[in-house]
């Protein structure tokens, strides 16, 4: 017995709740998935295929995972209207296969324990109104 349930949504778009696979599934003109819900013994899966993904809200979003991966094809980009803080417990590695560049009103390298390591293929520059060493 087939307890499948279909229902038609505009622009060919239909809504299928399938208690077998216990998934909620809309589906495309061409049955592409666009949405899923799928209930696992784990909990639920969410997947979203969509031209584009708009989140707001008015209050705080908060994000809580294991490992959070975030890629994108073209860039990345995040703005602010005031601070932006990252806090982490192990390594942090930062690398560009193009130019880094690191600008602020002021700037400060500290290390808490161990060296400070500057490394260049070619010269190292320090400009600045007054170089001070050990000051």
């Amino acid at each position: 017995m087939n307890d499948d349930t279909t229902i038609a949504l505009p622009e060919g778009r239909s809504l299928a709740i399938t208690p077998q696979d216990r998934a909620l599934r809309i589906t495309d003109p061409d049955g592409l998935v666009e949405l899923e819900i799928e209930l696992r013994p784990t909990g639920p899966v969410v997947r979203v295929s969509a031209a584009a993904l708009q989140i707001a809200t008015e209050g705080e979003l908060s994000v809580d995972c294991e490992r959070f991966e975030l890629r994108a094809r073209e860039g990345v980009r995040v703005s602010t209207d005031g601070d932006l803080r990252a806090s982490v417990t192990g390594d942090l590695d930062l690398r560009a296969t193009g130019h880094a560049h690191y600008e602020g009103k002021a700037v400060r390298v500290r290390a808490t324990r161990g060296e400070v390591q500057l490394e260049a293929h070619d010269d190292v520059r320090v400009e600045g109104e007054q170089i001070l060493l050990n000051s």
